[in-house]
């Protein structure tokens, strides 16, 4: 059974990356756009400076938080019951920091979804690459061990 949630880390590692990429593209683009609304011409409406107060990039870094929401928390479960199965130093080792990253990237995801506009994903989201890479190396390392040890 842990072979199949390790297999399954794998691909949603991956899968992380590529949303995470997706979508730091998009608020950034967002972001952009938004920043480019401005109107600076005294002839607009009487006013020297207009801007729209919806942006587009928050409810993007919000969604971004949502999707990405599950992942973390599938890595998490993940690594305690690494801890809770595979016996060797070395997985508990590697359970015990990815249940402190795990833990730290659920904390992160919900500051950013709760100030979207403190914390961008266009920002954060180097971090949400980052951590999957880590997760992606430990769910090789956690393979190869559940298919070693017969977990």
């Amino acid at each position: 059974m842990l072979r199949v949630f390790y297999i399954l880390s794998i691909l949603l590692s991956i899968i992380l990356i590529g949303v995470s990429a997706t979508y730091m593209g998009k608020v950034s683009d967002a972001r952009s756009e938004s920043y480019n609304s401005y109107s600076y011409s005294p002839y607009d409406s009487g006013s020297q400076y207009q801007y729209d107060d919806y942006r587009a990039d928050k409810d993007m870094t919000v969604e971004a938080g949502k999707i990405t929401l599950p992942f973390f928390a599938f890595f998490l479960a993940l690594a305690f019951i690494t801890l809770l199965k595979l016996k060797t130093k070395t997985m508990k080792v590697l359970s015990i920091i990815a249940l402190v990253l795990s833990a730290l990237m659920i904390v992160w995801d919900f500051l950013m979804m709760d100030s979207p506009g403190g914390v961008s994903f266009d920002e954060a989201g180097g971090g949400w690459i980052f951590f999957a890479l880590v997760e992606l190396a430990f769910s090789i390392i956690g393979t190869i061990h559940a298919f070693r040890k017969k977990a």
